[in-house]
């Protein structure tokens, strides 16, 4: 008998290409919006009049963030959308366009950030009527800002959720290892750069 330690086992294998085949490529920027109409199984029960669903849609940069910029992205999503009284999300549950908000913000888990939000539950005479108002409400937050005590209260919040790390019933260690490798998904060499710790300041 013999036996054979874990490298030179691994070394009877080939490699597999597989990590190259399946690399997800950057995608570029567009020069102008790109508007998609789709049809999607909406049921038999209901109103199918208001059953249309409206989601704006934007690539944030055309490479990954640095942690930096992805926290500022966060507060300024948390601003946006995090609470019930967050301008954004108030604004569209109170138009009456629709029933529910779709998109759900940022999305920094992929290879480019993206940020989307719309709603479903629209009748298809209100679809323009959603586009511009969200339009018209990130054009005036993006002229009057927010509230110091709102920009506080959201640095409170999110501060106060990275320190705590509560992840219910879920396991605490497996909810950090699926948050790391995210890095990792995408073969980003700054995951090995030391870790900075931030100090969260208004």
């Amino acid at each position: 008998m013999f036996s054979l330690s874990l490298s030179e086992y691994l070394d009877m294998f080939d490699a597999s290409s597989a990590p190259n085949e399946s690399r997800v490529e950057q995608q570029k920027l567009f020069s102008a919006p790109v508007r998609i109409i789709e049809k999607y199984p909406a049921g038999d029960g209901g109103d199918l009049k208001k059953k249309h669903m409206v989601c704006l849609n934007w690539l944030l940069a055309d490479k990954p963030l640095d942690l930096e910029t992805e926290l500022t992205l966060g507060f300024l999503d948390h601003l946006m959308l995090g609470t019930p009284a967050s301008p954004l999300r108030k604004i569209l549950l109170e138009s009456g366009l629709g029933d529910a908000i779709v998109g759900g913000g940022i999305e920094d888990e992929l290879l480019q950030p993206q940020f989307s939000i719309g709603l479903k539950g629209v009748f298809e005479e209100d679809i323009q009527k959603v586009e511009e108002l969200v339009m018209s409400t990130l054009k005036k937050l993006a002229e009057e800002g927010f509230e110091t005590e709102a920009v506080e209260a959201s640095m409170n919040t999110i501060e106060f959720s990275l320190r705590e790390n509560n992840t219910g019933s879920f396991p605490r260690g497996l909810s950090l290892m699926l948050r790391s490798i995210v890095r990792f998904d995408y073969f980003f060499p700054s995951f090995c750069k030391p870790v900075i710790i931030y100090s969260f300041q208004v």
